[in-house]
């Protein structure tokens, strides 16, 4: 409970800066794609060399290799880490199809600087931009400092799968941005918890910005601020596993300008969590909330998931509160049925939400705020 008090007193200071107020000046309209746009895989794909390779391997102990390989791999060709650690001192922009995977115990230490101040681009490591259906997979990504800035930003890049990775120390693992159909799958994120200590402001570990369609699938994710944060429409967030994180599952908005990309452009998401289907997953040992449903999230399904030994509530939905430091409205349209977890305790505070099971919090005795 004392970890619990300080890390509220702690948010309130810092005001959570990913869900920080709007400023005056709004980001450039997104050009967002659609499931259609990434049919064509190769639209946006920088031209190849006529000298282009199918298929590299590069060897264990190697020093950016990995820059090379992006160079000179064809379109649609596979680049194999061998078992064993690999460096790269500077991070990378894949700018077209192309798979990235490791044998088992590939390492790849690559450098990406973490911010403390928001107003600054993000530093990423691995950037793949116009490279949609690309695919990482069976990797351990660690940066090469004690704390990573961004590890992986998809952006542009729908249809794009992270698959069977590690991510370990990053302020952020998966940015998802303009890109719809993603899949990420069965990876482990061990966050940064510097957060915890104010070192940097936040670390988070999959958030989908922009991003309609994405499932959200069998990942462990530990020792963020936010676990998973899911935004946009129609995705899907199944069998994960959150665990010792501020909040496991998060499904809200990420507010106008909370991320500079790499190209300077300030952005957020177009729209909040609606018509998602969160279920089968398990969210305990969180400093506050299992799952959180907030900031004009709507039409949700919660169906079958479990929680425990969190430090608030298991599933929380939110009315119009001022939480983070600024407005968020209330949450309405969501239902949440507990299914197999009968003992899950949950606060509904929106609108026209509907709640199934459970154990309901007695708002007249445990306010909304």
């Amino acid at each position: 409970m004392k970890n619990l008090i300080y890390l509220l007193a702690f948010s309130a200071v810092v005001f959570f800066p990913s869900c920080q107020k709007d400023s005056e000046t709004s980001p450039a309209a997104l050009e967002i794609q659609t499931p259609a746009d990434f049919q064509n895989d190769d639209l946006n794909a920088v031209t190849d060399r006529s000298n282009c390779v199918q298929s590299i391997t590069i060897p264990a102990n190697s020093v950016d290799a990995l820059a090379d390989a992006i160079a000179n791999i064809c379109t649609g060709g596979t680049i194999t880490l061998a078992a064993g650690l690999h460096t790269e001192n500077a991070g990378i922009v894949i700018g077209k199809r192309v798979t990235i995977k490791g044998q088992n115990g590939a390492v790849l230490k690559i450098q990406a600087n973490y911010l403390v101040d928001f107003s600054e681009a993000i530093d990423v490591a691995l950037h793949f931009k116009y490279a949609t259906n690309s695919r990482l997979e069976n990797i351990e990504i660690q940066p090469t400092t004690a704390i990573g800035g961004t590890a992986v930003l998809l952006e542009n890049s729908g249809g794009t799968t992270i698959h069977k990775c590690k991510f370990d120390d990053f302020q952020w693992s998966i940015l998802v941005e303009k890109s719809p159909g993603v899949k990420i799958t069965n990876n482990v994120i061990e966050a940064s918890t510097a957060w915890q200590t104010g070192v940097i402001p936040e670390a988070d570990g999959i958030v989908v910005i922009n991003g309609h369609g994405a499932q959200v699938r069998g990942n462990e994710v530990s020792g963020a601020l936010f676990g998973i944060w899911p935004c946009d429409k129609d995705g899907k967030c199944q069998d994960n596993y959150t665990h010792h994180n501020y909040i496991g599952i998060i499904l809200c908005k990420v507010p106008d300008n909370s991320f500079v990309l790499p190209s300077g452009q300030a952005t957020g998401a177009t729209f909040p969590c609606t018509h998602w289907t969160v279920t089968n997953n398990n969210s305990e040992h969180n400093f506050d909330a299992g799952y959180i449903v907030i900031d004009g999230a709507n039409n949700n399904k919660l169906i079958n998931n479990n929680a425990s030994n969190n430090g608030t509530y298991d599933i929380e939905m939110v009315g119009d509160s001022y939480r983070f430091g600024f407005l968020t409205p209330f949450t309405y349209n969501n239902m949440v049925q507990a299914g197999s977890f009968q003992n899950i305790t949950i606060k509904d505070c929106g609108q026209n939400n509907t709640v199934h099971g459970g154990v309901k919090v007695n708002t007249g005795v445990d306010p909304c705020y």
